[in-house]
């Protein structure tokens, strides 16, 4: 175990990279740690995980252009590059770390768009407005039928005619349905605007 643990500027060297592209990678999460230590084949396959493909095979291109605009040893003539010198690396397995991530982020995006699409065509409405609407709603019902018995029994006191007292609290119970049907009226209306 302690063959694979090298401090940070080794784990660079081993890379032939700068030790403050490493430090960015350890930031990243994308090293594994023990300690002040780098696990080095831990962290080569977290690497070899979540790299990007298209990242190697530009990596790949420019050390090949490189090598071949290198200043020759001397009493050497300098050949053309030649693309074919490059090979690509082989393509990450279809489970990797990376592919899994760029597809989920391309399914949120598009789940997103869809979202936004039934929102703007009227399939989809904000959950935080219906409630406020039926709150609105229920509020106009509750205050109109517990205002009856004040409004009704002044005027149904002194009237002998029992008709006349059931017509009268059926006015009242229709005005607070019309009350509440207006408000619905209106509120659909702002909502198809």
């Amino acid at each position: 175990m302690s063959d694979n643990l090298v401090s940070l500027r080794g784990y660079a060297r081993l890379h032939d990279v700068n030790p403050g592209v490493m430090a960015k990678r350890k930031a990243k999460g994308q090293l594994v740690m023990v300690g002040d230590k780098v696990d080095v084949i831990a962290s080569n396959a977290r690497w070899a995980e979540t790299r990007d493909p298209a990242k190697d095979y530009m990596q790949d291109v420019n050390d090949a252009q490189r090598a071949a605009h290198a200043k020759p040893p001397a009493g050497l003539v300098r050949e053309a590059f030649d693309h074919s010198m490059v090979q690509p690396r082989e393509t990450p397995q279809p489970g990797s770390l990376f592919q899994k991530a760029k597809t989920q982020s391309q399914v949120f995006d598009a789940k997103l768009s869809e979202l936004k699409y039934q929102r703007e065509v009227g399939k989809v409405i904000d959950r935080e407005e219906v409630k406020r609407d039926i709150e609105q709603l229920a509020s106009i019902i509750a205050k109109g039928l517990t205002g009856i018995p004040a409004r009704v029994m002044p005027l149904i006191n002194g009237e002998p005619d029992a008709g006349k007292r059931e017509s009268m609290l059926e006015e009242q119970i229709r005005q607070v349905l019309t009350d509440f049907a207006e408000a619905a009226e209106k509120l659909m209306g702002a909502a198809d605007a």
